[in-house]
């Protein structure tokens, strides 16, 4: 999951929606963390290929990659 973490990372939207967060990226990859126990793996890792091609700004990262993560659970 870092890797996919770290290619999201690269796309400018998803860099400053994360240092918005208060604790930066603890605090986000605290909240991958939780996602991958509830849901598989392998949808987290599918949320974060989808949010580096993500192309506007974000608002709410949290919010966006719960339903991306969802998404793709439900697939």
């Amino acid at each position: 999951m870092e890797k996919e973490l770290v290619r999201a990372r690269r796309n400018i939207h998803v860099a400053r929606a994360i240092s918005k967060l208060s604790k930066k990226s603890f605090e986000y990859k605290e909240f991958l963390d939780i996602f991958s126990h509830k849901y598989r793996e392998e949808n987290v890792k599918a949320a974060l290929r989808d949010l580096y091609k993500f192309n506007r700004e974000i608002k709410d990262i949290k919010g966006l990659t719960a339903a991306l993560i969802i998404k793709n659970y439900h697939l």
